[in-house]
């Protein structure tokens, strides 16, 4: 995935971009002077444990969001709980772009004559139907089917007797 970081157990891969941990450092750096908190070293290595497994620009967005209706440094929960919103978000974005990649796609048919929505499902239907997708039955039910038949006459032709 382009921009974000590749992490390894040892060693941090080299990018272009600045590594995440240092990132991370800078954000929980700026959030404490903000709010007039002294961290320890401790303390960083703690936050960086809790989020290890989020993404750098998902972290951004939980610590300006927090920041801005905040007095208070904040805890971790409430920062997942913002980074979960965040990613919500995100996911939706996603849905949203796909849902109109598809409308666009759809439009592009159309705008060259070729067929969908129903005459797809219709032809596709009928590929599954179709005798070569079909079981073969089996030879002795043709002859059980013609003696229903012929049973069914004789009963048909004895009603109108009576």
């Amino acid at each position: 995935m382009p921009g974000q970081l590749v992490r390894t157990k040892d060693a941090l891969a080299t990018t272009r971009e600045p590594s995440w941990t240092l990132t991370l450092n800078g954000i929980l750096t700026a959030t404490a002077q903000v709010t007039r908190k002294e961290l320890t070293p401790t303390e960083l290595l703690l936050w960086e444990r809790l989020l290890s497994s989020y993404r750098i620009d998902g972290l951004e967005w939980a610590f300006t969001e927090y920041l801005r209706g905040s007095k208070f440094f904040p805890m971790p929960a409430e920062i997942t709980e913002l980074y979960e919103t965040w990613l919500a978000a995100e996911h939706d974005k996603k849905r949203v772009a796909a849902e109109r990649e598809e409308r666009e796609e759809t439009e592009r048919r159309r705008a060259r004559g070729e067929t969908f929505g129903i005459a797809e499902v219709r032809r596709e239907f009928n590929r599954i139907v179709s005798a070569t997708s079909m079981p073969a039955p089996e030879p002795t039910r043709r002859v059980e089917l013609y003696q229903q038949r012929a049973r069914i006459m004789k009963a048909i032709e004895k009603a109108r007797r009576l």
